[in-house]
């Protein structure tokens, strides 16, 4: 580390960098911000770790790529934050909502992670933008998701349907 406190390139060059396949997910609660408890598996060398993560909000341009990606035909609109909010508790008090408060009070806010430093001081950029990474993920879900019961629970509690089924019907 620099006199001033700063990481240096060679300090990072040291750093062990692994990529790992995230095989359980829940809800991290107890965060100062809200996050996810993540389990992630680095191979027999490693093996399986824990980690948390906040997961970016994406913008509409890129869900709509996604959409339009995946053929379902879905589409988005806009809905006033304040009313969705008072819905949406309404359906977590029922037991109809797959989402968790932190879920619905937190959609509708702005949230990002900023690479700035990484392009700035290493020259770093992205392969691929919020859309195609998207795209690149359900892509890799159709090709496994057959396989990932294996892997164990992607969430605490299932998703109850019937409040997704009814907004379906409603659209």
């Amino acid at each position: 580390m620099s006199a001033n406190g700063q990481v240096t390139f060679d300090d990072f060059a040291a750093v062990d960098i692994r990529v790992g396949r995230i095989v359980e997910v829940e809800d991290f609660p107890e965060a100062r911000r809200p996050a996810w408890k993540l389990r992630v598996d680095f191979g027999p060398e490693i093996g399986v770790k824990r980690s948390s993560a906040q997961i970016k909000n994406y913008g509409r341009e890129d869900l709509e790529d996604l959409i339009g990606h995946a053929g379902s035909g879905s589409r988005l609109f806009p809905v006033p934050a304040r009313p969705a909010e008072i819905a949406l508790r309404g359906l977590e008090l029922a037991r109809l909502s797959p989402l968790a408060e932190w879920h619905y009070r937190t959609a509708h806010k702005d949230s990002f992670v900023s690479i700035d430093k990484a392009g700035d001081r290493l020259g770093w950029e992205p392969r691929l933008s919020n859309a195609e990474t998207l795209c690149a993920t359900y892509d890799w879900y159709l090709a496994h998701r057959d396989g990932l019961a294996e892997a164990g629970l992607t969430h605490r509690v299932p998703w109850d349907q019937r409040a997704l089924g009814l907004l379906k019907r409603l659209a």
